[in-house]
């Protein structure tokens, strides 16, 4: 009777825990940013393992065994921030010619370092009724304002359950999506565990998903400029303008690790082909990047 209830349990938590029985059916994901999210379906609910498994895979997730294997270690903090620190014998990476000390500047055309815009994108981003300290620039003088976000839209083509199964999907700023599962009169315990799990990661329910009304030109290289600003929004009350410049975002200047966003670009099937620009002792060089899989030790 206590094994049964613990299956139960794991198969309510949809994923978010793993037991050995017959029916199982178990698909271990992650994202490029080493989140995890393993699917777990248990007898006659096996299945739906594989639903959730295709909803991560659709938000970006890959299964484990498919994820590519480069060999390469990449500082991401201090002064070697970027920096290939080493390069294991044999792999795609010591093949390729990639040393110690090289820097990957771009990941098949696309720079590694993200963009100012990004970087703002990715802060702004948050619950609704939550706080967001902006300090914007306009000509010349610097502003610093506090915005609550409000709530914002859902995001289309959301992920749907039945009268047996909720699926409340989690998401991050990128609009990846974590499906949390739930069924029975344990379902709002596996949703809550589900969304516990997530939320260090920087995962918030689509039902809180908050704006601050603000659209942001990640494609300009220098700095954050404000291409647009909702009207009504919490933004537009507190004066922000298109052209406005943001510099900090909750008291911190707009930066990124390079190795962080290194290993992310990274992030590719195995078999695929990568071409990269590395920088080698000042020069820039153009190399092909094949990813295997990770030899087993």
């Amino acid at each position: 009777m206590r094994r049964s209830s613990f299956l139960l349990v794991c198969f309510l938590a949809m994923g978010f825990c793993a037991a050995k029985a017959h029916g199982q059916i178990v698909v271990d994901l992650t994202n490029k940013r080493g989140v995890g999210a393993p699917c777990v379906g248990i007898g006659p609910a096996a299945p739906v393992a594989l639903k959730c498994a295709k909803i991560c895979e659709d938000a970006g997730f890959l299964r484990n065994g498919d994820v590519g294997y480069s060999g390469l270690t990449i500082a991401t903090d201090g002064a070697d921030d970027g920096k290939v620190t080493a390069v294991a014998a044999g792999s795609p990476a010591a093949q390729a010619g990639i040393v110690a000390g090289d820097a990957i500047v771009a990941v098949n055309s696309t720079p590694v370092k993200p963009t100012p815009g990004t970087i703002a994108k990715w802060k702004l981003f948050g619950a609704k009724g939550q706080d967001v300290q902006v300090t914007t620039k306009r000509g010349g003088n610097s502003t610093e304002l506090k915005i609550a976000r409000a709530q914002a839209p859902p995001p289309p083509n959301l992920p749907k359950g039945n009268m047996l199964l909720q699926i409340r999907p989690d998401i991050d700023y990128e609009g990846q999506m974590v499906p949390c599962m739930g069924a029975g009169p344990l379902g709002a315990i596996a949703l809550s565990e589900c969304d516990s799990k997530f939320k260090k990661f920087g995962f918030i329910k689509v039902s809180d998903l908050g704006t601050t009304g603000i659209a942001v030109d990640a494609a300009a290289a220098d700095k954050a400029l404000v291409s647009a600003v909702d009207a009504g929004s919490p933004a537009a009350t507190a004066g922000v303008q298109v052209g406005d410049e943001i510099s900090e975002i909750d008291g911190k200047p707009l930066t990124w690790s390079l190795g962080e966003a290194t290993n992310e670009a990274l992030f590719a099937k195995t078999g695929t082909t990568l071409k990269l620009t590395v920088q080698h002792e000042g020069a820039e060089k153009a190399l092909d990047l094949t990813l295997t899989a990770k030899p087993k030790n």
